[in-house]
């Protein structure tokens, strides 16, 4: 029964923010400001995770969004609501590919976290400091970076736009952190800066390296292992 409200619960917040994207972008909001809201909104999803008391539905909830924005592009063709969101979500610049990477590697990351859950903390900040690293990344890149740089295999960085995606990234790891242990009950303690210094470099590092859409599988994959040899530290035991 616990699992089943924050089942209902998540569906409420996953619906809103189709919603939310739908609504901005008819409003005029850019595609890739809509994508970068949604990309913050989504880490919302990683406060949840020391409360399910089994990993079926949060793997099957993940799974299932998998499979729905895999099928979203031929959808989008059929029926106008889902045709809406598609385009309110991607267009030339920001690919549908890039949504699906997104959301392969929350539903991964999630099924390794909640399966075996002394891997839960790094599996946690990774899907954290995607969301709050590339979302404000691209956010403040897009709209206030100037002075930029590109590397020969990857698409173009702003220098404000990589800072920000490693001052997200720390902050949302050092989130995590208090969270978790606020949820299992232990004092919230403080979290080796030094880790969040070399995990944030990692995060900022493969999003500036990421061919085309691919730093929302590699970002992610980058804090989670290096937190890896953090993860004896942290154990959640809800």
């Amino acid at each position: 029964m616990h699992d089943f409200r924050l089942l209902l619960l998540w569906l409420s917040v996953l619906g809103g923010g189709v919603l939310f994207c739908v609504l901005t972008s008819s409003r005029g909001l850019k595609t890739t400001y809509v994508r970068d809201l949604l990309h913050i909104g989504t880490g919302l999803w990683v406060l949840g995770l020391p409360f399910w008391r089994s990993p079926a539905v949060p793997v099957a909830v993940t799974g299932a969004a998998l499979a729905a924005v895999l099928a979203t592009p031929l959808l989008a063709r059929r029926l106008a609501g889902v045709g809406k969101f598609y385009r309110s979500v991607s267009d030339e610049r920001e690919t549908w590919s890039g949504i699906v990477l997104f959301v392969l590697a929350y539903f991964s990351l999630t099924t390794i976290g909640l399966l075996f859950r002394d891997l839960l903390f790094p599996a946690a900040c990774a899907m954290a400091a995607l969301s709050l690293g590339d979302g404000p990344g691209g956010l403040v890149g897009s709209r206030f970076g100037k002075a930029g740089y590109r590397l020969p295999w990857a698409k173009r960085k702003t220098w404000l736009g990589s800072a920000a995606v490693a001052a997200g990234a720390a902050v949302a790891i050092g989130v995590v952190w208090a969270w978790f242990r606020y949820a299992a009950g232990m004092d919230p303690g403080t979290f080796n800066p030094l880790w969040l210094m070399v995990a944030a470099v990692a995060a900022c590092l493969a999003e500036a390296a990421s061919p085309r859409s691919s730093d929302n599988l590699l970002l992610p994959a980058a804090v989670f292992l290096t937190l890896l040899p953090a993860a004896h530290a942290f154990i959640v035991t809800t």
